[in-house]
């Protein structure tokens, strides 16, 4: 499984990048969503490379059987606009075509992938949230509907990782890039780790402990 971001050019386009700014990643002062989609698709990145749009990851995937975890990038709190709405409703759009094993949809913002499974009810929805938010059951309540849990790992034991899955429900953590941690989050079951170098942490759980 592939996890990625997804946001929205200043008309509206989804493109998968993660930042805020195109600062880092191709050396240009402006903010993502203030960039139309026109100007996106002509910048080279930084080590080379386009931009890509969500249509054309969502082709990739699919054509290599590919499963996806994207998050819709929303503040947790952010008030949702008529944009965000037609944004919203694209990216649950063209992930339609991926089954429903091989994807799903999350955010902070819990509402923004309510309103996804509204318009696409075939679309699998989680919710990611930092677990120092919350009590530990104030999470499986406020998440009742939600398909998948996508908990912050930083403060997460995995003993209270196991327990978010209890009842069947998929629980992704984020983000781990300690060898040690990973082997015990996995050992207690969670169904996928979201890492900053997947190829170190997925040769540490095939050696085991």
């Amino acid at each position: 499984m592939v996890e990625l971001d997804v946001q929205p050019s200043s008309d509206g386009d989804a493109f998968v990048f993660h930042d805020d700014t195109l600062a880092r990643l191709a050396g240009r002062p402006e903010r993502f969503r203030e960039t139309s989609s026109a100007v996106l698709r002509k910048i080279v990145r930084t080590g080379g490379g386009r931009i890509p749009t969500f249509r054309e990851v969502v082709d990739w995937a699919s054509s290599r059987r590919v499963a996806l975890y994207v998050e819709m990038k929303f503040p947790p709190l952010a008030r949702i606009s008529s944009a965000d709405d037609a944004f919203i409703d694209s990216v649950a759009a063209a992930a339609s075509v991926l089954s429903r094993d091989r994807f799903f949809l999350a955010s902070f913002h819990i509402d923004a992938v309510r309103r996804a499974r509204a318009r696409r009810p075939s679309v699998r929805i989680g919710w990611i949230f930092e677990s120092l938010w919350f009590p530990f059951r104030s999470p499986l309540r406020r998440a009742a509907d939600m398909d998948v849990l996508c908990p912050g790992g930083r403060f997460l034991s995995p003993r209270r990782a196991a327990g978010l899955g209890r009842g069947g429900r998929p629980v992704y953590v984020w983000t781990v890039d300690d060898e040690d941690r990973a082997r015990r989050y996995a050992r207690a079951g969670v169904a996928g780790i979201v890492t900053n170098d997947p190829a170190r942490i997925r040769a540490a759980l095939e050696r085991g402990a």
